[in-house]
């Protein structure tokens, strides 16, 4: 009996919702989700603050998983947007144990202004993640952002409770500017000025009314969040070694236990529960232990439901060191750079080293990173620390916790991807409708010359491509085959659908810019010199039959046209010349057809016509005889039946004198993003006939804990920065040194 009691009581503790689990429990369903759905953070570096057009913009990555774990390869896909919030340049790149490099090219054309730099995982995209940095492209005149004039409002703790002291967080573009906020009568109740970052902290004891923002002098209303009746405030205070919280509620709702919990880096840190009652409590938390970076602390009552929660930063502290070996060198003079922490897998050290002469060291940290999850790598002060704080108040963002205790087996997940993947939907492109379920689709990469063979999964004519190692830009040539016959086809490709931010407004100032400046100046000294430095190209290019037969093996026949006497049509010259060839007309139009030696082509053959695949008969009998450089045929089943449906009538390989003949029929939408190869830079080789002036000194985004780099022409302090991933977090270090001709 004493058993079944037991059981009985054990079965009724299993299945109590969730009002009865303690915070400990709560603790225990956070950290399991956070273990199912890791969230990532993705920071990029890039080689200096501003470019000029045709620059090339240098970046390392930094990736993190919270919790870490170890880290799948992935790839990052990087879009430069424009001033209409559209992605108008595009690289792809890999990660590696959390770090990875690449390079983006400006176009020459691009016109001054404040772009966007974004960058995104697939993992990312489970939690609607995207890494965003602003990069000016100026000239020779500085290009200055317009001030938003959207100003930020919230609630410490999320809500306005009434007969409550509230603290409300601001966060403008404007510093020490003075605003008010006001009642529904216009009365003011509240009346404070920004800091010189434009944050503020104002209290407020609200009743149940409307309240309003408005800068003083200024008509413009702003509203304030609501105020509800009853409720918690929390108010945070923190030290070098304590976080203070002050919990306060409201006398109106009846007394339960409040949990009190902290997470950041996908774990919980921190549990507490507090049986309070009407009025203030406090707890002051040690955060000496709690990693670095953006922190929230969550307070839920009985029925796990969220009532109150704040955004902290824990500042970053570390040992790493960095020294080199000179202070002062000359012109071209080398530097060797050492960090006291050795070189590890995860941590390669990115260094970087900047003319400061052209880019002035910027002393507050980037809030940039701190957005997307990362601790500044940069040192901060406490007045750096409070700028922050302020605007956590306003940035803090809600753990799902619903989602937490309750979650959603059916979520759609977008795995990690190392591979270029590309998907969408196969249409008759007579009829516009979806092909049949098993309809063939072989794929050609024409550059690669991957070939790739597939079906239609399902009666929407859905088909996925799977490509490994892509370097750069490739374009799609495909083939389809239903029940043994051809069928032309198009695919509507089912791209990847983003909400592109939009960069901030921007003004061209009439102030002369220090980087734009000095890159006129080193073009014109580069042109100078341009005479003693041209170097004479040399072809080594192998003939297109022998790279043919590299692909494709020796070919079955070979017609050198400029052996024979030239021909009016391309007909004559295939009738005449070519082996291997027939040619007739139906209602169509004139038909080719390979004398294939297993079996009777019925279809026209594949034509490659300098390298680019085409069904297209009329473009390959429209061509000049006499631009004709060879037509190589493939008719053999040992040669033909590797190709799959590209194969099955033939292989008609034609290279024109040119080289440059391209099918009419060319779509832009079969062009292939591949991984962009990153390019080392970091051992410039300086030529000597030449003076070298160069705003980054020195980029090595995969350097060890020593490193040398060689100094410029450049008359100028440089600034050496070293940044690397260590359990989890970017620690930066730095240093300076001058070239002089002392």
């Amino acid at each position: 009996m004493v058993k079944r009691i037991a059981l009985i009581g054990l079965l009724f503790y299993c299945q109590m919702p969730v009002w009865c689990q303690p915070a400990d429990q709560l603790a225990s369903l956070a950290n399991s989700y956070f273990k199912t759905w890791p969230e990532p953070n993705l920071m990029l570096v890039f080689n200096q603050p501003k470019y000029i057009a045709g620059d090339t913009i240098y970046f390392k990555a930094f990736y993190r998983v919270n919790p870490i774990e170890s880290l799948p390869d992935e790839l990052v896909n990087v879009n430069l947007i424009d001033f209409n919030g559209q992605p108008i340049a595009n690289v792809i790149f890999p990660l590696r144990n959390g770090t990875g490099y690449s390079q983006l090219i400006l176009p020459d054309t691009l016109q001054a202004g404040i772009y966007m730099i974004t960058a995104q995982t697939n993992w990312m995209r489970n939690f609607n993640k995207l890494f965003t940095q602003v990069v000016p492209v100026v000239t020779d005149k500085q290009v200055n952002a317009k001030a938003s004039e959207e100003v930020m409002l919230r609630a410490e703790g999320g809500k306005l409770i009434a007969d409550l002291p509230n603290r409300i967080g601001i966060n403008t573009a404007f510093g020490k500017r003075m605003f008010e906020i006001v009642d529904e009568q216009g009365g003011v109740v509240a009346k404070h000025i920004t800091n010189q970052w434009g944050t503020a902290l104002v209290t407020l004891t609200p009743i149940q009314a409307r309240y309003y923002f408005r800068w003083v002098n200024d008509g413009n209303l702003q509203n304030l969040p609501d105020v509800v009746p009853q409720g918690v405030t929390v108010q945070l205070d923190q030290t070098d070694l304590v976080v203070k919280v002050a919990i306060n509620r409201s006398r109106y709702i009846p007394t339960e236990p409040l949990a009190v919990l902290i997470t950041g880096r996908g774990k919980v840190h921190y549990t507490n529960e507090i049986q309070a009652s009407s009025g203030v409590m406090t707890l002051a938390i040690d955060v000496t232990k709690f990693p670095p970076g953006v922190m929230q602390i969550s307070i839920l009552n009985r029925s796990g439901t969220l009532v109150a929660n704040r955004d902290f930063y824990v500042p970053q502290s570390h040992d790493v060191k960095i020294s080199l070996s000179k202070q002062q060198v000359k012109p071209r003079e080398e530097v060797v750079v050492k960090f006291n922490k050795p070189e590890n897998p995860a941590g390669t050290w990115l260094l970087r080293a900047t003319n400061q002469q052209v880019f002035p060291t910027a002393d507050w940290p980037h809030l940039d990173w701190i957005k997307n999850g990362f601790a500044s790598p940069f040192p901060t002060d406490s007045i750096a620390l409070q700028h922050i704080d302020q605007w956590l108040v306003t940035a803090s963002e809600e753990l799902p916790w619903k989602a937490i205790q309750n979650p959603d087996k059916n979520r759609k997940r977008y795995p990690p991807l190392n591979i270029i993947e590309r998907s969408g939907i196969v249409k008759d492109t007579l009829t516009g409708n979806a092909v049949p379920s098993g309809t063939q689709i072989m794929f050609l990469l024409q550059q690669k010359k991957f070939t790739y063979q597939t079906f239609t999964s399902n009666e929407n004519g859905f088909v996925s491509l799977t490509i490994p190692d892509l370097i750069a830009i490739d374009e799609l040539f495909y083939v389809a085959e239903y029940k043994g016959k051809r069928i032309p086809v198009q695919i509507e490709w089912m791209e990847m659908e983003t909400n592109w931010p939009t960069p901030p407004a921007f003004a061209l100032s009439d102030s002369t810019d220090l980087y734009g400046t000095f890159k006129q100046h080193v073009k014109r000294i580069n042109h100078s010199y341009q005479t003693f430095l041209n170097q004479p190209i040399r072809d080594t290019l192998t003939s297109p039959e022998d790279e043919t037969d590299t692909w494709l093996g020796r070919s079955d026949s070979k017609v050198l046209a400029e052996k024979f006497i030239a021909f009016a049509t391309m007909q004559e010259f295939v009738r005449e010349v070519v082996p291997s060839l027939t040619l007739g007309t139906n209602r169509s139009g004139t038909w080719v057809r390979v004398g294939l030696t297993a079996r009777q082509a019925t279809e026209d053959p594949v034509y490659i016509i300098d390298g680019q695949a085409t069904l297209r008969t009329d473009f390959f009998l429209a061509l000049k005889p006499s631009d004709i450089r060879s037509i190589l045929i493939y008719n053999t089943q040992p040669k033909l039946i590797r190709l799959g449906l590209l194969g099955k009538h033939g292989v008609v390989v034609v290279n024109t004198k040119s080289g440059s003949w391209r099918p009419p029929d060319t779509d832009l939408s079969l062009t292939i993003q591949g991984v962009v190869k990153p390019i080392l830079n970091s051992n410039v080789i300086i030529n000597h006939l030449a003076p070298v002036f160069r705003s980054t000194v020195s980029w090595n985004p995969q350097g060890g804990s020593i490193q040398t780099l060689q100094a410029a022409d450049d008359l100028c302090s440089v600034r050496v920065e070293g940044f690397g991933l260590q359990s989890g977090e970017v620690v930066y270090v730095a240093s300076e040194f001058g070239i002089s001709l002392k």
